[in-house]
């Protein structure tokens, strides 16, 4: 009410600058504000009361939205444009020819409209809800903005907790980040340390930033100096990403910043917030991507608990953030073991130094082969180059396939340009044989090498390139690495298309047979304590979940 232009008018009339009894006034003109507000709220109850909404909404995942929807845009070149994914045209959301189909979305739009939706089928429960729409309009609000949720509240997870539950506002102050303008190099390239999401992780400690601002691009933008220790979180696209400022830095206007009152502690506001950010998603404002704003974060509520409790939720997360961290540096040390192996072996080149006994230690403890002088200097010996071109490499592009073509009940496996995912499903077969190992490459989009094993059938799209070898002569697993290094060293991406003829001109070094046995199975080895240590890290995201549990709701 303070902040209204109603109430400034207010302490601005001669009426109230006069008048003794200036609270009265305040109270009155406070009174009227109010009664305006609720009057609106109970018009909008009345006529929302006994109306019900049917909610159609669409799958989240891109793959199921295609099937959702029946098409996709396609941009192939000489083939742009909608493409029906079926024939006959498929879809929940209608049957060509047949708009009275009970098993459709559109009947049951047809028959809300008329009043008669009695049930939903059970085919298109993950579709479509029914909700009362005095159930999708918030009047516990101060400010009625009479929107409509497509979340009802009675679809909503309920919170529940033994300490009482706050609003997100009342924990600390909050400031929104910005942009100095791109346009002026002046603004860029300075010292002041500038927050991206794509700078953090969750439940990072963030110490440092890819870019940094100048004191003349601060001066001139919404960006904030904020203090070291503030709970970030971000708002545009990827929703409730929190960490904490290890230094003093400005951030983007896709971050907020809040800095704790006394009442809490910055960690426990950290955990609590990427806890409850499920209430965020209900609040979701969707433009050309998710976002949400200032008030609906504000608007979150999460448990208050003594500072006690705080603190011992915040020592027991540690505890699981160390293991984490740990964890993830050991990843991130495996992922540059493979490199550092290769580039000790002189397989391929790469600008860092590693420290090669403690390479031949982890490599030795891991795989138990002792990669010392004496091997590198054998392996060296029996190192030859050559081009991909060379006809011990068989090399081939697969076949377009339309989406039409593609069956939900195929036993084939289609791979395209992200050769890492199955792009569908065929009964149809392009390659001869299955009697090899297969190397995939991406020819569009971002640089990726699949591997196929023997006897494994699949088909290759005009999008995915095809290598095969003479197993009893080359490992395959093996030239799907170096090609994998090759290929990033070459700068294939979406600009660089991997074309077959780009692929024929790079140049691999091969060692025996025997040599590259012994590396594929050390890499091999390496890449499953990788995924190993991922299962634990999404193991231990489970722990501080428990821990939140068993202290807020037990």
């Amino acid at each position: 009410f303070r902040q209204t232009s109603d109430y400034k008018k207010l302490k601005e009339s001669k009426i109230y600058k006069e008048s003794k009894d200036k609270q009265d006034l305040e109270d009155k003109a406070f009174l009227a504000y109010a009664q305006a507000i609720e009057k609106d709220k109970l018009l909008y109850f009345s006529l929302s009361l006994n109306q019900e909404v049917l909610i159609i909404k669409s799958p989240s995942d891109i793959k199921e939205q295609k099937k959702f929807l029946g098409y996709e845009w396609s941009n192939r070149k000489g083939d742009e444009g909608l493409k029906e994914l079926h024939e006959p045209y498929l879809s929940p959301l209608f049957e060509r020819g047949n708009p009275q189909n009970e098993t459709k979305l559109n009947t049951l739009i047809y028959k809300s409209f008329l009043n008669t939706l009695d049930v939903i089928p059970q085919e298109l429960q993950t579709y479509a809800t029914k909700a009362r729409l005095v159930d999708m309009i918030d009047f516990e609000k101060v400010e009625f903005n009479k929107a409509i949720s497509l979340n009802p509240k009675t679809q909503r997870e309920e919170i529940k907790s033994q300490y009482p539950l706050v609003k997100l506002k009342i924990c600390g102050d909050f400031f929104m980040g910005g942009t100095p303008s791109r346009k002026n190099i002046n603004y860029w390239n300075g010292d002041i340390k500038w927050l991206t999401i794509s700078d953090y992780s969750n439940h990072q400690v963030i110490m440092d930033t890819k870019e940094k601002i100048t004191r003349e691009g601060f001066k001139n933008s919404n960006a904030k100096m904020i203090q070291k220790g503030a709970v970030v979180v971000s708002i545009y696209a990827t929703i409730g990403r929190v960490g904490i400022l290890g230094e003093d830095m400005t951030t983007n206007q896709a971050i907020v910043a809040i800095i704790p009152n006394e009442e809490f502690i910055n960690k426990y506001l950290m955990y609590a917030i990427d806890y409850f950010k499920f209430q965020l998603y209900n609040e979701v404002i969707t433009t050309s991507q998710q976002n949400i704003n200032l008030g609906i974060l504000q608007n979150m509520v999460i448990p208050k608990p003594p500072l006690e409790i705080q603190k011992q939720i915040v020592a027991e997360c540690e505890k699981i953030e160390e293991q984490y961290n740990t964890l993830s540096l050991s990843i991130k040390e495996y992922q540059n073991l493979i490199k550092a192996m290769l580039q000790k072996c002189g397989i391929i080149e790469d600008n860092q130094e590693y420290e090669l006994n403690s390479i031949l230690d982890k490599i030795n403890n891991l795989c138990k082969i002792n990669l010392d002088s004496e091997f590198l200097s054998s392996f060296n010996k029996t190192i030859k180059e050559y081009a991909l071109s060379n006809p011990i490499f068989k090399l081939s592009i697969g076949k377009r396939v339309l989406n039409n073509e593609l069956l939900e009940n195929g036993q084939i496996p289609v791979y395209s340009a992200n050769v890492l995912e199955v792009f569908g499903f065929v009964n149809k077969e392009i390659l001869q044989d299955y009697d090899n190992d297969s190397v995939l490459w991406g020819i569009d989009g971002d640089w990726m090498v699949g591997f196929i094993p023997k006897n494994k059938k699949f088909y290759p799209t005009d999008h995915c390139g095809v290598l095969r070898v003479d197993d009893t002569k080359i490992n395959a697993k093996y030239i799907s690495f170096i090609l994998n290094e090759a290929g990033k060293k070459q700068g294939f991406s979406r600009k660089l298309r991997a074309s077959i003829d780009r692929i024929k001109a790079l140049r691999v070094k091969l060692p025996s047979l025997e040599f590259q046995d012994q590396i594929a199975d050390i890499i091999d080895k390496i890449e499953k304590k990788i995924n190993e240590y991922k299962i634990e890290l999404d193991r231990l995201e489970k722990e501080k979940e428990k821990i939140l549990q068993k202290y807020l709701f037990s």
